[in-house]
C-alpha cells in the first residue's frame, strides 16, 4: 500500500523516516531525487538523469507500508525498499529509461608521471576527511583546507562536490591510478 501525492506549498525541506511497523515517510522529495533514491544513482557520479524540469521543482509526498520481512530488528533491506519505490514511480508517473552512453564533462583528478608527492597512509588508520577554514596569508580572503587520512582518491572524488560545492558543479572521477590510502592537505 502507497500513496504519493504533492507536497503542500508551505512545507520546506526533505524529510524521510521509518516508522515501527514498516510505514515509510518521505516529505518534500523532488522527483529527480526519488529516482536517484530509487535507482540507487549518486548525484555525484557520471549517471544523468534527463527529463522535463519539473523533475526537479516539483515535490512529493510518500507514504507507504512495507512488508514486515524488509525489517529484522534495527537493520532494513534498503534494496527492497528501493524496488518497491522504483515500482510505485514507474506505476504512477509512467515512468520509462534506457541506458545509453552519452560523452559528458567532468572534472578528471590525475597523477604526474613522476611519483606523488603525497604520503602513504597507515592503512590501520581510520579514513577521514576534515574541512577548516581559515586565514589566507596572501590576501584578506579565508582559505578552506581539507585534511585527509587513510583517504584514497576514489573517496576524495565522492567528496570534493559535498566539500568545495561552489567549485566542483561537474562529476568528478578519479583517473590517477594511485591504489590504496593516503595522508593529504588540499587548500
Amino acid at each position: 500500500m502507497a500513496d504519493i501525492k504533492p507536497t503542500a506549498p508551505d512545507f520546506n525541506g526533505v524529510q524521510g523516516n521509518i516508522q515501527p511497523g514498516g510505514r515509510i515517510d518521505l516529505r518534500g522529495p523532488s522527483l529527480k531525487q526519488l529516482i536517484l533514491l530509487s535507482w540507487n544513482f549518486n548525484p555525484n557520479s557520471q549517471d544523468v538523469i534527463v527529463g522535463p524540469k519539473w523533475l526537479d521543482t516539483e515535490r512529493f509526498d510518500v507514504v507507504a507500508k512495507a512488508p514486515s520481512d524488509v525489517f529484522s530488528g534495527l537493520a532494513v533491506d534498503e534494496d527492497t525498499l528501493r524496488a518497491m519505490l522504483r515500482t510505485l514511480l514507474i506505476e504512477r508517473f509512467k515512468i520509462t529509461f534506457h541506458k545509453e552512453k552519452q560523452p559528458v564533462s567532468v572534472y578528471a583528478l590525475v597523477s604526474p608521471r613522476r611519483e606523488p608527492k603525497l604520503k602513504q597512509a597507515d592503512p590501520s588508520a581510520r579514513a577521514s576527511c576534515k574541512r577548516t577554514v581559515g586565514a589566507n596569508a596572501a590576501s584578506s580572503l579565508p582559505m578552506a583546507t581539507l585534511t585527509c587520512q587513510n583517504t584514497t582518491m576514489a573517496q576524495l572524488v565522492d567528496k570534493l562536490a559535498v566539500f568545495a560545492n561552489g567549485y566542483v558543479d561537474l562529476p568528478a572521477i578519479d583517473f590517477t591510478g594511485l591504489e590504496g590510502g593516503w595522508d593529504f592537505n588540499l587548500s
